[in-house]
């Protein structure tokens, strides 16, 4: 298929916030609300611009309760078979002493916190503006492949540290994700599922120090 003018600019568009994306650490606190914005606003304005519906980049109220059903159920999976994987990597878990009585707006917090900020700009980026992409060159497996492929190459700091598991754990991540924004049409699964997910991740194993084979 010979690009169109239209995906050699949303080409450009999303080269740019893939970029944007990666280096986001780079610069610290800035650098990651640029891209946090940038990557939320840019593909909404690119839909509006180009006259185009936010449905096609799953922003809509269609199949809202079928999508959150879907994302309350893969949530429940992943976090299962993370706790699984990595509980055969590190040998056990241990919740730190900070968590093992924690006050009662703690986990609020933090499901909120990346709901409203990593959820809802990842999803519109990697399984909204991207998938939507991907879609003019992939059939619908490859489609969901490719971008949970790219996620989880975004994510480098686990493999270049050698925690490959983890990287695993992310492609797993962008495969359901993509998989219920595929079915349902819909964003608010695949953000109600990367709130919860980066929450139960927050309390149970990125919470310093995990000790290995701790009791």
């Amino acid at each position: 298929m010979k690009p169109t003018s239209r995906m050699k600019i949303e080409l450009a568009l999303i080269r740019a916030l893939l970029t944007l994306y990666l280096t986001r650490h780079w610069f610290g606190g800035a650098g990651w609300s640029a891209a946090a914005i940038l990557t939320f606003f840019v593909p909404v304005a690119y839909m509006k611009i180009s006259r185009r519906i936010l449905a096609e980049i799953y922003l809509t109220k269609k199949n809202l309760k079928g999508s959150l059903s879907y994302g309350l159920i893969g949530s429940i999976a992943l976090v299962s078979t993370s706790v699984l994987i990595l509980h055969y990597f590190l040998g056990g878990f241990y919740l730190p002493p900070e968590l093992k009585e924690p006050v009662w707006w703690f986990p609020i917090a933090s499901f909120l916190g990346t709901l409203l900020t990593t959820g809802l700009y990842e999803e519109v980026l990697f399984r909204g503006f991207l998938q939507m992409h991907l879609k003019s060159y992939l059939s619908d497996f490859w489609d969901v492949l490719v971008q949970a492929v790219i996620f989880a190459l975004l994510h480098p700091r686990y493999y270049i540290e050698g925690l490959y598991y983890i990287s695993f754990l992310a492609f797993a991540f962008g495969v359901v994700a993509g998989f219920i924004a595929l079915r349902t049409k819909n964003l608010s699964g695949p953000i109600l599922m990367h709130g919860l997910y980066d929450t139960a991740g927050l309390m149970l194993f990125y919470v310093h120090p995990i000790v290995p084979g701790a009791r």
